[in-house]
């Protein structure tokens, strides 16, 4: 096969799976959301700018979704924004208490603030949710690990959103 064809294949890949994840229009069920959808290729591609303006407009259509709250978090954390992604941290688990997500980003932002001890608990909350084998846990406790090694702060950039 021909390495665009298999590239392509990937993305579609990926596309699906994110897109089952979050995002999908509850008034039809038969798409995701597109300014959701852009939102998160955003993030992923690193434009959190055009990322926190797309994800405010989707949320002004749901603004229950703790999915949505969690990646407009993230973004305004990569911007240095920590007071807003704090708020919006705060407000994804406030809608899904148990979002993985939502605590291993709010524990690598605590870790740029430099206060360990609540990454820390972020870290024992996903560990009580999931156990040290999810990807959540494993990035929390990576991003902890080099912040305890270097003195105590880190940038905490995982390479997830």
């Amino acid at each position: 096969m021909r390495p665009t064809f298999l590239l392509a294949l990937l993305a579609c890949a990926l596309y699906a799976t994110t897109s089952l994840a979050a995002g999908w229009s509850n008034e039809n069920d038969a798409k995701p959301d597109p300014d959701y959808s852009d939102a998160l290729a955003a993030n992923r591609l690193g434009q959190h700018e055009r990322a926190v303006g797309l994800l405010q407009e989707y949320l002004e259509r749901a603004p229950k979704d703790a999915n949505g709250q969690n990646q407009l978090a993230y973004a305004y954390r990569k911007l240095g924004k920590l007071p807003e992604a704090l708020r919006h941290y705060q407000l994804a688990l406030s809608l899904d208490p148990k979002h993985r997500g939502a605590h291993e980003y709010l524990g690598e932002a605590y870790i740029v603030l430099g206060d360990l001890a609540r990454a820390e608990t972020e870290l024992q909350t996903l560990f009580q949710l999931c156990g040290p084998g999810c990807n959540e846990y494993a990035q929390l406790k990576a991003a902890l690990d080099t912040a305890k090694a270097s003195g105590g702060t880190g940038s905490a950039g995982s390479a997830g959103q």
